[in-house]
Formats: structure tokens, sequence, C-alpha cells
């Protein structure tokens, strides 16, 4: 249903906000903007909107480890995590994809293989973001971001998760785990500490949306 046939393409989420619309989100191809494509056919046909995005800075891509750069909430809501850059950005819909703002943020990031890897919003004012270098999967530096505003502004956690963390998955009340090559950690408050409960290597994690029932994936098959 779409080829993007540019030596450069290569798209990294998919998301929809309910069973007709959704976007797929993809690193800049020859055209030198981001791939953004969007669907309101439940994915039978795709449109690029990319041209609608901010410009890319140098070397600015998105980060497929998990397949979670790109969050939705309710009908209109859309977030989209950058790595790669200069600085790593958060790029903000409020209007399904029509018109966007970016946002700065404190991760680590300069680097091709820094930057934000996963977010997840408990609503739309708070959320957290993680990443991280994944070249040097146990340095904890600048790994976990958190924002109360819906993204305009983030705040570096107080007490970093122990190490780079590809996945995060929102869990209930104020409580989110993130995951990575070298462990996984606990935020019991919204993002500003987190605790490791686990040195098992994982690449993403979900939570149920209603419930306490989570899954993570690793190497070698594990299903946890």
């Amino acid at each position: 249903v779409y080829q993007n046939d540019s030596p450069k393409a290569f798209l990294d989420d998919i998301g929809f906000w309910d069973e007709k619309t959704g976007l797929v989100f993809g690193d800049p191809d020859d055209s030198g903007k981001f791939v953004l494509l969007k669907t309101s056919n439940g994915g039978n046909s795709w449109d690029n909107i990319g041209n609608l995005l901010p410009t890319p800075q140098e070397s600015e891509a998105g980060f497929a480890a998990s397949g979670t750069i790109m969050r939705f909430k309710d009908n209109t809501h859309l977030w989209i995590g950058t790595g790669g850059g200069k600085s790593s950005r958060v790029l903000f819909s409020d209007n399904q994809g029509k018109t966007w703002k970016s946002f700065p943020t404190p991760i680590l990031s300069g680097k091709n293989s820094q930057g934000i890897f996963s977010m997840s919003f408990k609503d739309k004012k708070s959320g957290i973001a993680v990443g991280g270098d994944y070249t040097l999967p146990n340095e904890s530096n600048r790994t976990a971001i958190y924002t109360k505003n819906g993204g305009k502004t983030w705040k570096l956690s107080k007490t970093m998760p122990s190490g780079y963390r590809s996945s995060i998955s929102y869990v209930r009340n104020d409580i989110y785990i993130c995951v990575g090559t070298s462990g996984s950690d606990i935020s019991k408050d919204g993002g500003k500490t987190w605790q490791n409960i686990s040195s098992e290597g994982f690449n993403t994690i979900r939570f149920a949306q209603n419930g306490k029932v989570g899954w993570a994936v690793g190497n070698k098959g594990k299903v946890f």
C-alpha cells in the first residue's frame, strides 16, 4: 500500500488514533524532509505529509529500537521523539498532524547513537522520554526526562535509570517502567527518580491500558 524508493528511506514507528486514522514516522529521505505518512482509511492508502513537520537538523532521525518514539493520546494529540542530531527534540501536534511545534530536550544527544528512544504519556500533560546512547548500555548520564505541560518543557530526572533505555511503558498512577539491554528501572513519581529492579536485558515493554498485566521481550526470544 506504500513504498518509498529513496535509499535514505527508513520507517521507524507506526500508530493509530482509531480504526481509520493513523501515522507512520520515518527518517529524512532524499527530499531532506522527515517522512510522515497518514491514513484515513485504516491503512489502505497513505499520503506523505512530512513537509508539515519542522525541518530536520543535520543527522536528525528517529530510533526504531522499540517502536515507541511516537505516542498518541485521545483523538488529537501526538508526540514524536528524535535523536542523532545536535540536540534531541520532541515534535508535537494537537490536531492529528495538521500543524506542528518543536520543543528541545535535555536528554543525551550530539552523536548518531544518542537521543530519545522511547516515550510514554499518562495523559495529555504528563509524560516521560528515555534513551541515551545505545553503544554505551551502562551509561546513565541524561537517560531520562519528564514533562508536566504536554512536552513544552522537559526536566532531567533527579535519579537516572541505570543505563541506556530503549523502551518505557506507563503502568498506573505515577508508575512507569523502562527497559534496556543492561536492565530495567521503575519510577513511582512520574519520572523524577528511578530505581533499578533487574539486570536482565530487554528491548521493549508494554502494559495493558486498563489493568496490571505487562510484557517485556529481549534477545534470544525471551518473553517476560
